[in-house]
């Protein structure tokens, strides 16, 4: 009996004319189609197993952890390990730029509260040793200025004998020394070969102008007859102090000044620059400083009362109201001063400066 090999055509039953679907493709279509199905099993934090397996491992790179309560997002793949979600999430561009922005924004405005305690704990070690620092400027800046002041003093007092004679005509072969006993011995003032230690011409010889001379006596006696009687040279013939080259800057400043009518009056005592201010208040200045805020004083205080007279140290006038009288400069007084003298300070030989407290001249 020959048997029927051949299959009946069954003309009811559709065929398919597509190709049929790659193995990947209907791996990932079956995790889309099971995705909701797997969610009601991740509520309540068991594991679908079906899904594991049928969506395999994931991209570490791409794995974000959601928690199970959350709804899944589209167009993902997602599974369940121990109650957490592993999702892989594809972003475009315009997401990251959101993220972008949010993180920055956020980053902004927190940027003060992050940092400020950081760096506050650096900059209070900085600040203290930047206090430590200026506070041992200021204090090198004030021994500076003391050092300076002492130095100058020093100085000054190594020419307390000595004179500068201006306005005298330079010959070409001339003994200073003979110059300066002529000159004087002019005016009634007998000076001996002994009584000067040294003398010369100060500066330099270019420029065609007279060299004043520097003349250091052997006792300050001869230098005082000397200032006494200084009135009596020729009127271009000039005898002062011999300063130090601070002190000679603030007396140049100062007979600029009463030029220019911010002062009345100007000269030197003893090495100190003396003045008269507008209201006729006399005062001994030490320093460049003191000169510069007396001429910035354009209205001070008017004498107590007429014919008072009185020299005062501006420092300690601005400062303590201590008064400087020299019996040289006020002859009028002549011992008829009636004052709380500081110890040491009761005798008052003639030509030079003291200093007392509350002193009140009388007539």
């Amino acid at each position: 009996m020959e048997s029927n090999t051949h299959t009946p055509l069954n003309t009811n039953r559709p065929r398919r004319t597509s190709k049929p679907t790659p193995p990947e493709r209907e791996m990932k279509k079956l995790c889309y189609s099971d995705i909701t199905a797997s969610q009601t099993h991740l509520t309540d934090g068991s594991i679908d197993d079906s899904i594991v397996e049928q969506t395999g491992e994931s991209s570490i790179s791409n794995v974000y952890i959601v928690p199970p309560d959350m709804a899944p997002l589209p167009s993902s793949t997602q599974g369940s390990v121990d109650g957490q979600t592993n999702v892989n999430i594809s972003l475009s561009s315009s997401d990251m730029e959101i993220i972008s922005g949010a993180v920055c924004d956020y980053i902004v405005k927190n940027l003060k509260t992050i940092l400020e305690p950081v760096l506050a704990a650096h900059f209070a070690n900085y600040s203290e040793a930047l206090e430590a620092a200026n506070s041992k400027i200021t204090r090198l800046k004030e021994e500076n200025e003391d050092l300076k002041k002492q130095v100058d003093a020093l100085d000054q007092y190594t020419r307390r004998n000595s004179l500068q004679v201006s306005g005298i005509r330079e010959l070409r072969e001339e003994n200073t020394d003979d110059v300066i006993t002529s000159t004087m011995s002019k005016i009634g003032v007998e000076i001996s070969p002994t009584d000067i230690e040294h003398s010369h011409r100060v500066g330099s010889k270019d420029g065609g102008k007279t060299r004043p001379i520097i003349v250091k006596f052997s006792n300050f006696r001869v230098k005082r007859r000397i200032l006494m009687a200084r009135k009596q040279l020729d009127k271009n013939v000039y005898v002062n102090d011999d300063l130090t080259w601070e002190r000679s800057g603030i007396a140049y400043k100062a007979r600029k000044l009463v030029k220019q009518k911010v002062l009345n009056k100007t000269w030197t005592s003893n090495g100190k620059i003396v003045v008269i201010d507008s209201s006729g208040r006399r005062y001994s200045i030490e320093t460049m400083s003191e000169l510069d805020m007396l001429s910035s004083r354009t209205h001070m205080q008017s004498p107590h009362s007429q014919g008072q007279a009185r020299t005062m140290s501006y420092a300690g006038a601005v400062t303590s109201g201590r008064i400087s009288i020299s019996s040289e400069q006020i002859p009028s007084l002549e011992g008829a001063v009636t004052a709380s003298v500081s110890p040491g300070k009761t005798n008052l030989p003639e030509g030079t400066t003291h200093t007392l407290r509350n002193a009140t001249p009388t007539k």
